[in-house]
């Protein structure tokens, strides 16, 4: 069925946010609603093309009555392409959502109202939201979903009170399933597939676990198990022995090689609860830890590292904003500290709950209370980019010989465009690498005049992911992350 796009507007800065950073907030470029008179909700969002992406999360406006899994393709300037509705006669959830490499798209949730019966649901389609298959996977739910490198599914979630992963083939048939506990109630909200230099596949879990003997408040957990589901560490962040909560909610890969966490605490922080991003390693270990927050709550719901090598939190505050809740947004720069950070909302309740990075600026989904045509409708957010101030490669050893200018689109499908100027003539190299460090091509290697000169890449034969161009002269080295998503 399609959704009727409601509520249309673009905003005055003035009117819907509010900065509260050292730096000035880039502007809004425009929100959205969408929904009908019931219940709608946004809980995942992934990136189509340059010019569109895909939101799921659930409707109770549309469908069966109940709530059902809602996806929605939506144009760059916020318009709906499509929108489907995916139904039995229980209720069902979207939580999470990706393109595949097919083209197509896949939805993992719940079926069921939690903690009743209920079981992880998962939906996979064309490129124009047709199911070709869907099934269940006992559990409780599933919060998110990757594809694995061999094309298969990972889902991870809860059952009952343990972290639950399961891992399909390619066509959503289970392969094995694993759950994990270290005796307390555990909860998972976030999966990530890691690939050693050695080739060895690794999965990473981030959410919580029971604080000692408080089984009801919370620490930090992180989860790592093998190819075959085999648990090969444990890690836990917080205060056991007082047991505030603390948890996680999302976990993403660094351009360096290590992961940032973004979760939410009552151990740390000025407030009730503060958002805290956590850098870690692969093995766990703490590399550095920040928390941002007023005096009342502010709660992390998803970060993602950008392309000056800083990151960018979403969640929702009612330390800041202009009603109960707001749209919490904040930028920091590569160690963590805060560049600035946005408030977005209304007079009543909304929330951010994901973001992707586009050539037209930042989208966040969400859902609002405060606008819209129902009780509760979808929310996006399109926020410009920026540049923190900050060095964006550590290595140049001399920027006047080399600058480099910029690099677009990025993220790409297919290919993009180097910019690059230099000020003497030189011999230089461009090489491409992939995120473990592997040097994949040679762009250009040879003499090059003084001058401003492009070069592009055509990434047809590449699969979708995080690659480095590095560009070197004998006294300069610049180096840049693109994004690849087919």
């Amino acid at each position: 069925m399609n959704s009727r796009t409601i509520g249309y507007f673009i905003i005055l800065l003035n009117l819907i946010s509010t900065s509260i950073a050292l730096g000035q907030a880039p502007q809004v470029l425009w929100t959205k609603t969408y929904g009908g008179p019931q219940f709608d909700e946004g809980h995942s969002i992934d990136t189509v093309s340059e010019v569109s992406f895909i939101v799921t999360g659930r409707t109770s406006s549309f469908g069966w009555g109940n709530y059902d899994v809602w996806l929605l393709k939506i144009d760059q300037h916020g318009d709906t392409v499509w929108a489907k509705t995916y139904e039995t006669s229980d209720e069902e959830h979207g939580n999470s959502v990706i393109k595949t490499e097919d083209g197509g798209f896949a939805v993992t949730g719940q079926k069921g109202r939690f903690p009743f019966s209920c079981q992880v649901y998962t939906v996979k389609t064309d490129f124009e939201g047709t199911i070709q298959w869907s099934g269940t996977y006992g559990g409780d739910f599933a919060r998110s979903i990757i594809q694995t490198a061999d094309g298969g599914y990972l889902f991870s979630g809860c059952s009952p009170w343990k972290f639950y992963l399961v891992r399909t083939d390619s066509n959503g048939d289970t392969l094995w399933t694993g759950l994990y506990s270290d005796g307390y109630n555990n909860y998972s909200y976030d999966v990530y597939e890691y690939i050693s230099p050695q080739d060895s596949i690794f999965y990473l879990m981030a959410g919580c676990t029971g604080a000692g003997s408080h089984d009801f408040s919370w620490d930090v957990y992180l989860v790592m198990v093998n190819e075959v589901g085999d648990t090969v560490s444990t890690r836990r962040y917080g205060d056991p022995q007082y047991g505030p909560d603390d948890w996680a909610s999302s976990i993403e890969p660094t351009a360096d090689g290590n992961f940032i966490v973004a979760a939410s605490t009552k151990t740390l922080g000025v407030g009730g609860y503060d958002i805290w991003l956590m850098k870690v390693n692969v093995y766990g270990d703490t590399l550095w830890t920040r928390t941002y927050g007023g005096r009342e709550d502010d709660v992390a719901r998803h970060a993602v590292e950008t392309e000056d090598g800083g990151f960018i939190i979403v969640g929702h505050t009612t330390s800041y904003g202009a009603g109960g809740m707001d749209a919490y947004i904040v930028r920091t720069n590569a160690t963590g500290d805060t560049a600035w950070t946005k408030a977005v909302g209304g007079q009543f309740d909304d929330f951010a709950r994901e973001l992707i990075i586009t050539n037209k600026g930042y989208i966040i989904v969400g859902y609002t209370e405060s606008f819209g045509a129902g009780d509760r409708d979808v929310y996006l957010i399109c926020l410009a980019r920026d540049i923190v101030g900050i060095a964006d490669n550590p290595e140049t050893r001399n920027p006047d010989i080399l600058t480099l200018s910029r690099i677009y689109p990025n993220p790409f499908n297919a290919s993009t465009i180097i910019e690059f100027t230099l000020s003497e003539n030189t011999f230089m190299s461009i090489n491409l690498y992939n995120i473990l460090g592997e040097q994949i091509t040679t762009l250009f290697e040879g003499e090059e005049q003084a001058g401003e000169h492009m070069v592009t890449w055509d990434a047809y034969d590449y699969p979708s992911g995080v690659y480095f161009a590095r560009l070197e002269t004998n006294n300069a080295t610049k180096s840049i992350k693109m994004l690849l998503l087919k």
